[in-house]
């Protein structure tokens, strides 16, 4: 992962490690009921505390936001990433620009309230 520090749960708030809980829970799910989860990181032993099923369990919003998330396909953010006469940030791929009219669309057949 490249990551220097062991998975704990200040990291799986900040988004980092969300495959690794989700591992643990379909473990636990297949009948495996002790279960641990976390990285193998050369500069660190492992240590079976880095999540346990308790505290990934524990973390319903998470949980329930990427839920909401498959069921609604509504992802990322609606706003203007950089201003036009801005200094650029180094911005991942998936942040380049769309449209505001073609985001003002998909907002508008997404959270459609006619049923």
């Amino acid at each position: 992962t490249g990551r220097s520090k062991p998975l704990d749960i200040r990291s799986l708030k900040k988004g980092e490690g969300i495959q690794v809980a989700l591992y643990g829970m379909l473990i636990h799910a297949l009948g495996v009921t002790d279960v641990t989860a976390g990285y193998v990181i050369p500069e660190h032993p492992f240590t079976s505390d880095q999540l346990t099923l308790q505290t990934i369990n524990g973390e319903q919003k998470i949980w329930r936001t990427l839920a909401d998330m498959q069921d609604t396909g509504v992802f990322g953010m609606r706003r203007v990433v950089r201003a036009e006469y801005v200094r650029a940030l180094p911005l991942p791929l998936a942040t380049l620009h769309i449209p505001e009219e073609t985001l003002q669309l998909k907002w508008e057949l997404t959270h459609s309230t006619d049923e």
